[in-house]
């Protein structure tokens, strides 16, 4: 469990993230060019931090150290793109 506040801010540029436990931390800058997320809506996404730590990035999920697992408690993240309507909202179970 990450301890300290929890924030939202936009990319700053720079940002690495782990997804996956089982491969390493990459660039935030190439994650999202691998998933698709075009490069006007990349500058306005939301990130959440937690204590300092980038805990969650929208269309790539939660950092691996973050991931709740089946039995832990935790707090379910969706974000809607503005203007789509999605009929299974993204969702992502940081504890």
């Amino acid at each position: 469990m990450t301890r300290g506040p929890v924030e939202v801010r936009v990319r700053a540029g720079g940002e690495r993230f782990q997804p996956d436990a089982r491969r390493p931390r990459r660039t935030l800058k190439r994650l999202l060019q691998e998933a698709g997320v075009p490069p006007w809506e990349r500058a306005e996404l939301p990130l959440v931090y937690c204590g300092g730590r980038l805990a969650f990035v929208p269309g790539i999920g939660v950092a691996a150290g973050l991931q709740a697992g089946p039995r832990e408690r935790g707090v379910v993240l969706s974000w809607h793109r503005p203007g789509v309507e999605s009929a299974t909202p993204p969702k992502a179970m940081l504890k």
